[in-house]
């Protein structure tokens, strides 16, 4: 039709609103979890600093012969591991969460 017409070229223009929202939505997402990749990073840091704080403090109370010191300063590294813990664990999450974004992402871009 478009030989026996002489058209050679015709520009056209396409829209795909449903998909651009999708992406719109999970780019939104991505950058969320590289924020709370942060603050995670953050607060895992501070742990290992207060591991390190009270670890030095509990081997000062051992050398001083101070029992109750040493229980109390080992029962906040005990405390402090379990926080770091849970922090390692939100940190997976979001991890796992933004790979399963980024893999929706890709499969919308082909």
């Amino acid at each position: 039709m478009a030989a026996h017409l002489g058209v050679e070229e015709l520009q056209s223009t396409c829209s795909f609103a449903r998909t651009s929202e999708k992406l719109k939505d999970i780019t939104d997402t991505v950058q969320q979890s590289n924020t709370l990749k942060t603050h995670f990073a953050a607060n895992i840091s501070e742990n290992i600093q207060n591991v390190k704080v009270f670890t030095v403090r509990a081997e000062a109370s051992l050398m001083i012969d101070d029992m109750g010191g040493l229980k109390k300063n080992y029962a906040q590294v005990q405390q402090e591991n379990t926080a770091l813990i849970n922090e390692y664990r939100k940190r997976q999450l979001n991890h796992d969460e933004l790979l399963a974004s980024l893999k929706t992402m890709n499969m919308l871009i082909r």
